[in-house]
């Protein structure tokens, strides 16, 4: 629950709020005072992007006097097509909140104490790079670190500047674990982008599509796809938004952290049964046979057993997906597991044993102008 100026904001109220995405009533209800006193005003909208997560979507700001008083979404904006969602519309809130810090403050009091003063950007600046110069020129370059929580502030920004002091440890909020990683070890630089629009069944792990920031650009599509006949498969040990949408019997509540087995699972299957996509396997990768022979591990019984889903259940999933375009989407919910830079790694793996990588109705690697059309090179091998 937050607390401005005296009025107190529950979730659902401000669910409610961004919802409705009208920047007056989001204003007046959050008693910002934004709007100005003056009666005599200009304004003008702000083509400009959202930094509240990773995706960037493209916003407008309109501004009156100098202060932006409503957001709306950028139409022509190919990541979310004119929508925003509550996080988007909250960061007029976090840009004016009255207790958001606008210049830097020095600890004068112990640590823990709370103790602080104002003090210049000048003075600031020169105490930090002074320490870290000094760090550099005892301890040499590579003793310095730096990690940054997620990708909203722009993390070329922050690589440039570890990079510039001579250190190559640069750390992102998933580090060396994340399921991007693992997409990268098998398909390259590139980012894997789920084509649900043009699927015939989507598999998602550890995301919440129809419930969180990714509404904005993919829940139109996740449900155009279902009303096409799409197939879902939603593997969330929870009932979430996206799960309730599953096709009958196709909600697949895993014990947390073993989403990496379940999809060497179906990958065995596959593989077990000759249910593979025996021609993309052949023309477009390599390390096949070493991939089969270690997943042999991984039978339907162990699986189940390891993750707490039901064979009928597994059996029904995996059938799902055989011989049909099949987006396997992964995200947060694998990111963030010890091993989810593997799992990252078997979800590209599963995608091409379906066939399913650089087609429409699977998952494509992009830049799209850098990557081919069924010409990307997948490694089926761990390493």
């Amino acid at each position: 629950m937050e607390k401005s100026n005296g009025n107190y904001i529950t979730r659902r109220k401000f669910l409610e709020i961004s919802t409705l995405g009208v920047g007056s009533l989001f204003v007046s209800d959050f008693n910002l005072n934004i709007l100005p006193t003056t009666t005599q005003t200009k304004s003008n909208e702000i083509i400009t992007a959202c930094n509240q997560c990773y995706l960037g979507c493209g916003i407008l700001a309109k501004v009156i006097d100098g202060r932006v008083i409503s957001l709306r979404g950028q139409p022509e904006s190919p990541i979310n097509k004119g929508r925003i969602c509550a996080k988007a519309h909250a960061s007029i809130y976090k840009l004016y909140h009255p207790e958001r810090l606008g210049y830097p403050l020095m600890r004068v009091g112990e640590r823990g104490e709370g103790k602080w003063k104002r003090i210049t950007w000048e003075k600031a600046l020169n105490i930090v790079s002074k320490s870290i110069l000094k760090i550099k020129n005892e301890y040499a370059p590579q003793s310095i670190a730096l990690w940054q929580n997620t990708d909203n502030d722009r993390p070329d920004i922050f690589q440039r500047f570890i990079y510039s002091l001579g250190s190559p440890n640069f750390l992102d909020h998933t580090g060396s674990v994340g399921a991007p990683l693992g997409t990268g070890m098998a398909l390259g630089p590139v980012e894997a982008i789920p084509d649900y629009k043009n699927a015939e069944c989507i598999l998602i792990i550890g995301a919440n599509p129809l419930g969180c920031k990714q509404l904005c650009w993919s829940a139109k599509e996740l449900i155009q796809a279902i009303h096409n006949g799409a197939i879902l498969i939603t593997v969330d040990p929870r009932m979430s938004e996206t799960a309730r949408h599953s096709s009958k019997g196709l909600w697949l509540p895993i014990k947390p952290g073993t989403d990496g087995i379940l999809l060497a699972g179906f990958a065995n299957y596959l593989i077990s049964n000759n249910k593979y996509d025996k021609n993309f396997v052949n023309t477009y990768t390599f390390g096949f046979y070493k991939i089969k022979n270690y997943l042999k591990q991984f039978t339907v019984q162990k699986v189940c057993e390891k993750t707490d889903i039901p064979v009928n259940q597994f059996m029904k999933a995996v059938q799902s997906m055989i011989g049909k375009r099949t987006v396997v989407d992964i995200l947060s919910g694998a990111s963030f597991q010890p091993d989810g830079a593997y799992v990252g790694h078997m979800r590209v793996i599963l995608s091409a044993l379906l066939g399913s990588v650089d087609i429409m109705g699977g998952i494509i690697p992009l830049p799209q102008n850098q990557v081919s059309r069924r010409r990307t090179t997948c490694i089926l091998t761990f390493y």
